[in-house]
């Protein structure tokens, strides 16, 4: 259908079309006519000149008029683009109205006592990206979600029309909801994008409110990383003032600017300029200045310092360096060990299992200095087995570890000595470190959230001492440093370690080999670290009480305290199992009890049972210890297993006994596969006890973590009528169910027994009668 609009644009470009050739025209009938009356002295052909001359203006005009129609349709075609874009979203604002919410967002809107902070600190650490819906409609008052609010922000980036569309709603929404929303982006960082709409939304609450919201937290620095991340490092260069760090952080600011005048991300700037802005933080600290040696290498493999007196004095120092299939990173590591002022070292490789083809590089390093031992463990065991075969031949006063891809600062053990020999009451010394790309772009990463944190790893120990009261590292292949150093508190001294400067001594290479890159994040670990952290919590609480000594013997031959199953020597790389129990462990709710019943039971039917915590949104419980001594005993003598979502694990039942926990799913990749799904509900969606989610949403993220679509199971006849309409009958029924739930059909409320539960499942041929939940 020919509208208004598109009348007026044909008529405008066929008035153009005459003008032009006219103008033309017109034009050289002037030139002809001027010339003709100049040569015949006649006023006549002057007149008619000047009547052309009008003539030609007028086609002047012709032809501006068409250009600028061209122009207006082409802004126009760009603007009706974005609005249909717009629209097909739901955001155009003409068409916006208050829809209220429903299910569990609309409950979470209207109902829940959480603050958006609690909404920001649970999100980041269960790691869903579905949740930021909460803070996406709280920032919006009910009126996007983050699926609109992102595309929003993609059309506020686009210009044109769009950008006046949306820009008004934008800085309306622009509060602490739209900035706590932006920390969570960045904090998860689950793609690029996040950190551009981090920016995005950073940049409209800095327009709208000023600086109020940055002044006091870290959010000026998750700012400024965020522009720079996504390659606007001149912008934030001009907000670097944002950023106030506490004084022990001052030289955050500093390297901030390092970053953005990185020559090797920003070819434009000069590379001296660069390299002096680094220095101003060693330069602050009495330390050797960084340069790099001429060549085309990465830069963090050119890494020098300006020459520093050698210290040829002082008690013998042993540095542990595991290294697993060398490389340049490692070459770069025993240069660096070799490269330290303090000459009375000696430094003991362990090379684990790397394989035949890498001798030849061990050898090499053995024959380059006689400070140095090479040892060979012939099955790759993990970095902390590597690390006790060192400590095993350790024959210094002191001892401290240097990583197989770090560089470290020449002057490092010479400041760690000297601290560490004022210490008579044995209190820890260690240096600071910074995460670095191989083109030294500083990394504003980890738990904290800073760019130079305390490197556990760094930490010097007396020999005697560890030797005589803690014995070795706890063997596991990755996060006993930190176990280590809370146990030596325990046992030797509480306070933290002296750190010995505020300029990172530690260069830590940051790719994708590193064990512990991806572990971390802006209040999150990865829940194997959690679950480790949480089993030697436990073994502590024993040490404090005197139940242990605190004492690891290397080999160690039965463990202390649990450990994931991948962390170990031999390492657990896939499981099968015959039932998983997943559910919220610590809520103490009537889940729960129907829960841990059904757990006690299944382990008395001489079946393998897993468990699995998971976090519901709603319940402060939920994120606090999960499992009781109990559990985690069951879990060291592997009585029960302990299954995380990113466990590769083969599953024949899982039983799920809270959907809340599914409602906003967390965003890692899940490794547990299973044959049979069921969901045990006690509560219907949005009963009166708290219990919100949403049927479709459990199911679609049951599904994503399992690889099966759940079996309903409703637990009373009256949960079982609500529920019905919801799901669809071969959800309700799967085939050997049927019977299971037949009393519910009938009216009968009685709980199944997790007996009937197994031998419906298919999992029992024979079976005990009579085990019931509590039995």
């Amino acid at each position: 259908m020919t509208t208004p609009a598109t009348k007026r644009r044909g008529h405008r470009l066929q008035l153009a079309r005459v003008a032009v050739p006219l103008a033309g025209l017109s034009a050289l009938s002037f030139t002809v006519l001027v010339l003709l009356g100049l040569l015949f002295d006649s006023m006549h052909l002057l007149l008619l000149a000047v009547m052309v001359m009008v003539l030609l203006v007028g086609a002047g005009i012709a032809i501006s008029y068409r250009r600028l129609a061209q122009i207006a349709i082409s802004t126009r075609e760009i603007s009706q683009q974005s609005s249909s874009y717009l629209r097909s979203a739901g955001l155009e604002p003409d068409s916006l109205a208050m829809f209220p919410q429903f299910g569990a967002l609309g409950w979470f809107q209207e109902h829940s006592p959480l603050s958006t902070t609690q909404i920001l600190q649970r999100l980041t650490r269960m790691r869903s990206i579905q949740g930021r819906d909460l803070l996406s409609l709280k920032a919006t008052r009910g009126r996007w979600n983050w699926s609109s609010l992102e595309r929003a922000l993609e059309s506020y980036r686009l210009g044109g029309n769009a950008r006046l569309y949306v820009e008004q709603h934008l800085l309306a929404a622009a509060g602490l909801p739209l900035a706590q929303l932006a920390d969570l982006c960045f904090r998860q960082n689950v793609s690029p994008l996040d950190q551009l709409n981090a920016g995005t939304m950073y940049q409209l609450v800095l327009r709208a409110r000023g600086t109020d919201l940055f002044e006091g937290s870290s959010r000026a620095g998750f700012l400024l990383e965020a522009l720079a991340a996504t390659g606007r490092y001149s912008e934030a260069e001009r907000l670097l003032s944002l950023f106030e760090p506490e004084d022990n952080r001052q030289h955050d600011v500093t390297l901030f600017r390092a970053n953005f005048r990185n020559p090797f991300r920003r070819p434009e700037m000069g590379f001296d300029e660069w390299l002096e802005t680094i220095n101003a933080v060693y330069r602050a600290e009495g330390l050797a200045e960084l340069r790099l040696v001429p060549g085309e290498g990465e830069p963090i493999l050119r890494l020098a310092t300006t020459d520093v007196p050698a210290v040829e004095n002082g008690p013998l120092v042993s540095i542990l360096m595991p290294v697993f299939k060398p490389d340049a990173y490692a070459e770069l590591a025993v240069r660096s060990a070799l490269g330290q002022t303090y000459q009375n070292i000696e430094i003991i490789i362990v090379d684990d299992g790397s394989g035949e083809e890498y001798k030849h590089q061990l050898a090499r390093w053995a024959a380059l200095d006689p400070r140095i031992t090479v040892v060979h463990n012939r099955v790759n065991s993990g970095a902390y087995t590597s690390r006790n075969m060192a400590f095993q031949r350790a024959r210094g006063e002191f001892v401290t570890v240097f990583d197989g891809d770090d560089w470290q600062h020449p002057q490092k053990i010479e400041r760690l000595v000297a601290a560490a020999a004022e210490q008579s009451d044995h209190r820890l010394v260690s240096a600071p470190w910074a995460r670095v790309s191989p083109q030294v772009y500083f990394h504003y990463r980890g738990w904290r959230g800073a760019f130079i944190t305390p490197a556990h790893v760094s930490t010097m120990f007396p020999t005697a001492v560890i030797r005589e009261k803690l014995g070795y590292w706890d063997t596991v292949r990755k996060a006993a440093d930190g176990e280590f150093i809370l146990r030596y508190k325990l046992i030797v001294n509480p306070e933290d370690a002296l750190e010995i400067s505020e300029a990172p001594l530690t260069l830590s290479l940051v790719t994708d080999s590193n064990l512990s890159v991806e572990d971390f994040r802006l209040g999150f670990r990865v829940p194997d670290r959690s679950a480790y952290r949480e089993y030697y919590g436990r073994w502590h609480q024993q040490i404090e009480a005197g139940k242990h000594n605190g004492y690891l013997p290397f080999p160690l031959l039965e463990r202390a305290f649990a450990a994931p199953g991948k962390y170990l020597p031999v390492p657990v790389r896939s499981r099968e199992i015959d039932v998983l129990f997943v559910g919220d462990f610590s809520s103490g709710g009537e889940e729960s009890s129907l829960l841990l019943g059904h757990v006690e039971a299944a382990r008395g039917l001489g079946l393998t049972v897993g468990v699995q915590h998971k976090y519901s949104l709603g319940r402060d419980a939920s994120f606090g210890p999960a499992f009781t001594d109990r559990f985690l005993e069951a879990f060291r003598s592997g009585e029960l297993q302990r299954v995380e979502i990113t466990d590769v694990v083969a599953v024949k039942l899982v039983l799920i006994y809270d959907p809340t926990g599914f409602q906003f799913h967390s965003a890692l990749l899940s490794n547990v596969g299973a044959e049979q799904v069921a969901i045990l509900i006690q509560h219907a969606p949005e009963s009166d006890t708290g219990h919100h989610y949403e049927v479709t949403a459990v199911a679609e993220n049951v599904h994503k973590a399992f690889g099966r679509h759940p079996v309903w199971l409703p637990l009373t006849s009256a949960v079982f009528t609500r529920v019905q309409p919801l799901v669809p009958e071969a959800m309700l029924a799967a085939q050997g169910w049927n019977e299971l739930r037949s009393t519910l059909v009938n009216g009968g409320d009685e709980w199944p027994s997790i007996d009937r539960i197994v031998r419906f499942a298919g999992l029992r041929e024979a079976h005990p009668e009579g085990i019931n939940a509590g039995e």
